[in-house]
């Protein structure tokens, strides 16, 4: 995954934000009936230390090579 392809910041923070928007379908009952209960419990763990648009805009300011600001 990712070898010989070079990630540019807003395609890293799109990345990241994605990933947000999959573990909350995880995470919500109602969008995932057949997801099971450990699966959703581990989904609600991980985006309980997510960072936030906010984390994510102040990482784009400090770090504009590495993170792009949130869409």
């Amino acid at each position: 995954l990712g070898e010989g392809h070079m990630t540019i910041s807003v395609e890293r923070t799109r990345a990241v934000k994605s990933a947000a928007d999959f573990l909350l379908r995880l995470a919500v009952l109602s969008l995932s009936k057949r997801v099971p209960k450990a699966v959703r419990e581990e989904a609600r763990r991980i985006l309980r230390h997510y960072p936030t648009d906010y984390d994510l805009a102040d990482s784009a300011r400090r770090m504009p090579d590495r993170w792009g600001k949130p869409e």
